[in-house]
């Protein structure tokens, strides 16, 4: 179920237009990394509220802020652990039958001073590279052991690039 591929050019310019505002109001409501990044978590589901139906589906969008938690190791670290993430940004597509689908993308925000950007972390890196199986090194889920596959995984983890 790609709802993208449905969208008429109204649909995908009021949303393109409640994102970039979403983004624009977090910007200048976070003073921070952190700040911008929480301030994203509640703005963007916020402002995708009004357009929960495209077409014949129905849209549910939520956000997550991850900011140093969960923290997981894989093979090859440099450091002990890492933060998986800062932005775990969520939506359920409905189709008229009542099937549903999913999907998540997690974003690893960074404060940069100009593109391209060199990245910081290496071990952060390797694991937005490479996703090799990492094991989550505390809480809930401590020991447990994850491998991501996916056709789409490297569109669904990315790099959220600040300006300083």
């Amino acid at each position: 179920m790609n709802i993208l591929n449905e969208l008429d050019a109204l649909t995908s310019l009021q949303l393109e237009i409640m994102i970039y505002r979403a983004i624009e109001e977090a910007i200048i409501t976070g003073q921070n990394e952190p700040g911008i990044v929480a301030a994203l978590t509640k703005k963007i589901p916020e402002s995708l509220k009004s357009l929960t139906k495209i077409g014949k589906y129905t849209l549910i969008t939520g956000g997550i802020f991850v900011h140093q938690t969960p923290k997981v190791k894989f093979n090859g670290m440099q450091k002990t652990s890492i933060e998986i993430g800062d932005l775990l940004l969520l939506n359920t597509i409905i189709d008229q039958r009542g099937n549903r689908s999913r999907r998540a993308m997690l974003f690893q925000a960074k404060m940069v001073d100009a593109l391209p950007a060199t990245p910081d972390n290496g071990d952060q890196h390797d694991l937005y590279e490479k996703w090799p199986l990492y094991t989550y090194v505390h809480g809930a889920l401590q020991n447990q052991h994850r491998y991501i596959t996916a056709p789409d995984l490297h569109l669904a983890a990315k790099y959220l690039l600040l300006n300083k």
